[in-house]
Formats: structure tokens, sequence, C-alpha cells
């Protein structure tokens, strides 16, 4: 059997219980005493069943009453301390926000990102949902993350996109090898790294971004040069910074790597990049601190843009 029942008529009961006074609930509740009698009313009504016995010096609980407000007491706390959670989180006031991000973007930028984002709203727990372009976006169409960063490669048409930049891809070696020294190297001579020293890392082919390489060389006939192979990004930087290994990498991560003694080379014949840019769901309105997080992202990724000379005709996709 379903119960017609009222906040309000459950709140006034709790405060009179707690007070056992309906004038000092009135007071609390800023309501008239014959108006909280009005709701206590109303409440009992519903419920078929006297739940205060009321003589002229007191007010006290019967049985039903002593049971509604030991099985209600705890479910109103609770749904007090999730909306004030909420509206906290809404306003920057604490909380978390969720947001993604492709790895390698994250690896390059999130830092900086963060440090200014938690000078805006030092209450405000960042969880930064990095991984890869896919799931990354998968995670934005399902409500997990309020937004992400993402690679731009067939984006779902369920999502708002703000293109940012080209980012192309660059061989990185060490700093002291030889082929530091050129401006650019054509793909094809990647094949003969090994005879130069270097082993060329490649993630697996279950990389977007392998995937997305692997097919615009095999379009213009380029073998593709790769070696050993690693399953993450992090695992792939640690090789790097061990010396003696070289990979191809999206020029954004660069810009993390080269205090590590390592040095990126443009790669030709053909020029290959990726678009990256922001996304979120086309019904969802960011509020104030996710709007504000986007907003970093968008200037780090436009400040990116300038000074690698990869800026797209910036494309708002409603």
């Amino acid at each position: 059997m379903s119960i017609n029942y009222g906040l309000l008529e459950l709140r006034a009961f709790i405060a009179v219980a707690s007070f056992q006074s309906f004038g000092r609930a009135a007071d609390v509740l800023g309501l008239s005493p014959s108006a909280v009698s009005r709701r206590i009313f109303e409440l009992e009504r519903t419920l078929e069943t006297q739940l205060f016995e009321r003589t002229t010096r007191s007010v006290v609980l019967t049985r039903a009453g002593r049971i509604l407000l030991a099985d209600v007491t705890p479910v109103l706390q609770k749904m007090d301390e999730s909306l004030t959670k909420i509206a906290q989180e809404a306003r920057g006031d604490g909380g978390w926000l969720d947001v993604g991000c492709v790895t390698s973007v994250c690896f390059a930028i999130a830092p900086r990102v963060a440090r200014a984002f938690k000078a805006l709203y030092p209450k405000m727990h960042l969880r930064l949902h990095d991984n890869t372009g896919k799931t990354v976006a998968h995670n934005v169409l399902s409500g997990h993350t309020a937004f992400a960063v993402n690679t731009l490669l067939n984006p779902p048409s369920d999502l708002y996109v703000q293109e940012a930049l080209y980012d192309s891809y660059v061989l990185i070696v060490p700093k002291d090898h030889p082929m530091a020294a050129e401006r650019e190297v054509p793909w094809q001579r990647l094949s003969a790294l090994s005879e130069l020293g270097l082993t060329l890392l490649a993630l697996n082919q279950n990389s977007a971004n392998r995937q997305e390489v692997d097919q615009e060389l095999r379009s213009v006939g380029v073998a593709v040069p790769w070696g050993d192979e690693v399953q993450h990004f992090s695992s792939l930087v640690g090789f790097l910074k061990s010396g003696g290994f070289a990979a191809v990498l999206p020029q954004i991560a660069m810009h993390a790597c080269e205090e590590w003694g390592l040095k990126g080379v443009a790669l030709k014949e053909p020029t290959i990049h990726r678009r990256i840019g922001l996304i979120r769901r086309r019904d969802f309105v960011l509020p104030p601190p996710a709007a504000a997080l986007w907003t970093l992202f968008e200037k780090e990724l436009a400040d990116l843009a300038v000074q690698g000379r990869q800026i797209p005709n910036v494309n708002h996709t409603e």
C-alpha cells in the first residue's frame, strides 16, 4: 500500500519530537504553532494513528511516534547530507569533480591545469579519468565524467565537440643520439633505427593512436616500422627515460619529456597528426567549477597550439 505523505509534515514531526513542544518547534521552523499542529494532524490522518499524546503541560511520543522517529530521522539526515553535498559540489565549495582525459594529454598538461584549478577552487577535489580515447568518450556519454579532453577520431554525434589543436606525431630519441640533430626524418628511415643502436617502441595494436598511424602509413605505401611493444603509455615513457629506446609520440607529450634528455624530431612523408579537443554531452550544462576547468584546459591547449604552430580551423560541433 502506498502512503501519501510529505516531507514538510515529517520535518514538523521531528521538530516537535525533538523539542517536545509545538511552540519551540514552530520557532525553529519559522511557522506558527497552529501551522505546525496542522502538519502533525495531516501526518496522523495519513498514517491513521496518533503520534503524540498531548496534554496542557507535555507532548509525549506514542509507540507509533517512537518507531517513526527512530526510522525517519536517519533517512532525512542522510538525504539532507546528500543534498548539501550536491549543492556544495555545484558551487565548488567541496566534493569531487570527475573529468576525462586521453592519457598522453593528461600526462602532458593536466598537472598545470590542476594547479590552476585548485587556486580557483581550493576545496574541490579532482578525479581525472585518464584512459584511451574510446573509454574517455564512453565515460562522457554515460555521465561518469562531466567532460573530457580527447582525440577527435569520429566522435559520437551525441557529443558537443570543441576542436583545439592538431597534434603531430614526432620521433622521440635521446638528445645525444645523432638523429636528434636532424630537423625532420622520413617515416621510412625508422625501420633502420636498430642499426643506429635504438629500439623503436610502440603501444600495442589495441591503441587507437597506433591504429590511426598504421592505417595512414599503409595508405601511402610505407611499411610500419615498429620493434618492441608495450601495453601502457606510462611503460613506454619509462623505457624512453632509461635510454637506448626511441618512440613515436604525439607532439603534445614531447613537451613533458624534454627534461629527461629526450628530443622530438619531426616526421615527414607523410606528416601525420591527430585532432585534440574538448567534448561533453550536448544536453549537459556544466556547473561553474566544471566550466572553469573546461576554460583552463581550453587555454592550455590553445597555448600549445600556438607554440607548436598546430592551430586548426577552430570547429565547434553543435
